[in-house]
């Protein structure tokens, strides 16, 4: 519990699409937020795509993002 919130870590080094990886884990244990850092400039984003801009769109619970 990490200031009165509970949280939890999962680490998968399975084979996939990262954003979907995450969207299906977060959608089998019923999160309430996903977090993550956004390290891509946009310059890097138009070019390669953003895990957690597609995590954005596709989630099923709210998404918090922070720079890195």
């Amino acid at each position: 519990i990490t200031a009165g919130v509970a949280t939890e870590l999962h680490l998968d080094n399975q084979p996939g699409y990262v954003a979907q990886s995450i969207e299906d884990y977060a959608s089998k244990q019923n999160m309430d937020l996903i977090v993550m850092a956004s390290a891509a400039n946009a310059w890097s984003s138009v070019l390669t795509g953003s895990a957690t801009r597609q995590v954005i769109r596709e989630a099923s619970c709210p998404v918090w993002t922070f720079r890195a």
